[in-house]
């Protein structure tokens, strides 16, 4: 146990939390196939890391990875309570609960606390078209949120049984990966904070820069696509009223400027995050399927009429699944839902093109952001002035330094001629003259472009 403490509050970054963690998880339970589930805020899960048993073939599939879970609110409540829940054999009949008389069936009985509650129909269905046996969950996150789940499979002929002693393990296990993730998630969100307002400080903080020269030394190289790591985002567009500023390589631009009229005409007031456009926003007129763009993050700025939007590219086409034939009468049910994976060759309009979730540390840094935006749109702009001041100045250089080159050529090809002693003098004055103008342009032109 302190073994597994010390490799959990070791791991610097949340991949390497989640691959630790499923490989602890993999070895305590000896189940077959071990993935880590990250929720979002529709309660859809995507998986971040997973390990498997590669002697067992079932264990090995590849869809696995694709395969999203849905978890309904009474189920997340229920995850928060018992932390660990296992399924020993999914053919195995549930079995009544008989009272000992008449008066025990007069009061619902409470099985809240309960490790004996009997799994979903439906997830049961589910586990049958995986082939997996035995199954086991443990929740990681809080008392009042379920980030994800540690999902376990495993395949055969007979069930893998979890013990008293596994059980209480794996509770302690979750336990320590979810203050571990607490730290990480705060960790990530203090550096985002510190790069965000780190980057765009006021000028005010650097008066006692005597020079402005060193004032350009010191100060914090601000770009653009530093928002683009600290969002994880793949490319964004900033827009000022009428004007647009694209950030990053983006493949297909129609889409991209779609959305941007859309919520040019519906501003949004808050920070608004999708990770499924055709979704959310069935009203957005585009007449083809958006197949690059899947997520976005709107956040409105101070200013009036400015917003970002961050974009994130859809998972590929093979790795996308759709909701399994569940109604809306299930959605209470206590246990996760699963959703079956579609067949492009059957009906390719079926997919359903999603990506990684933004998460809460996003809003975060995004009201950080907002904050900041002022300064932000200052400082960009001051840069873009910077920089079309440094192509004025190296257009008049040139400008100026080709005829008085220009002028030195001929006078030197002039003077290897045979000349009268006045002539050449007077040529050799102009030379001298001419190349001491160049250089007082050069020296010139270097003190502007120094300020």
């Amino acid at each position: 146990m302190s073994r597994t403490e010390e490799a959990l509050a070791a791991a610097p970054k949340l991949k390497v939390l989640s691959e630790e963690l499923a490989s602890i998880v993999k070895e305590l339970t000896g189940h077959h196939h071990v993935m880590i589930h990250q929720f979002d805020k529709l309660t859809e899960s995507h998986v971040i890391a997973e390990v498997a048993d590669h002697n067992v073939p079932k264990a090995n599939r590849t869809e696995l990875h694709a395969r999203a879970l849905e978890l309904p609110r009474l189920a997340r409540s229920l995850h928060s309570t018992n932390r660990v829940r296992a399924l020993y054999d999914r053919d195995q009949k549930p079995l009544r609960l008989i009272g000992r008389s008449g008066m025990d069936s007069r009061a619902p009985l409470d099985l809240t606390n309960s490790y004996l509650r009997t799994m979903s129909p439906i997830h049961m269905a589910y586990l049958k078209n995986l082939d997996v046996r035995s199954t086991m969950s443990a929740t990681i996150g809080t008392t009042d949120n379920v980030w994800g789940l540690i999902v376990c499979f495993s395949y055969g002929s007979s069930g893998m049984p979890t013990s008293f002693q596994t059980r209480k393990i794996c509770q302690f296990v979750s336990k320590v990966a979810s203050r571990n993730l607490e730290r990480l998630l705060n960790k990530s969100r203090l550096q985002n904070w510190d790069k965000i307002i780190g980057a765009f400080t006021s000028d005010q903080l650097y008066q006692h820069v005597e020079t402005p020269h060193q004032l350009d030394r010191q100060r914090p190289r601000t770009s653009p696509a530093n928002l683009l790591r600290v969002f994880r985002a793949d490319f964004a567009i900033l827009s000022t009223g009428e004007q647009t500023r694209i950030i990053g390589q983006i493949e297909r631009l129609p889409e991209a400027l779609v959305i941007l009229e859309y919520f040019r005409l519906h501003r949004a007031e808050s920070a608004t995050t999708s990770i499924n456009i055709e979704r959310d926003f069935p009203d957005i007129q585009y007449p083809f399927r958006f197949k690059d763009i899947a997520g976005i993050f709107v956040v409105p700025l101070s200013h009036a009429d400015s917003f970002f939007i961050f974009f994130r590219r859809a998972f590929p086409s093979s790795k996308t699944s759709i909701p399994s034939a569940t109604n809306s009468s299930c959605r209470n049910d206590t246990m996760p839902l699963a959703q079956t994976e579609a067949s492009p060759e059957t009906d390719p309009d079926l997919l359903i093109r999603t990506c990684n979730p933004w998460t809460e540390a996003d809003l975060q840094t995004a009201h950080v952001l907002r904050l900041v935006s002022g300064n932000l749109l200052h400082t960009w702009e001051k840069d873009d002035a910077n920089h079309l001041k440094r192509l004025l100045i190296e257009n008049s250089a040139h400008e100026l330094r080709t005829p008085l080159n220009a002028v030195i050529n001929y006078l030197e090809i002039a003077m290897e001629g045979t000349l009268e002693p006045m002539i050449w003098a007077n040529l050799n004055k102009s030379y001298s003259a001419s190349q001491s103008l160049l250089g007082a342009t050069s020296a010139l032109l270097a003190d502007w472009n120094s300020y």
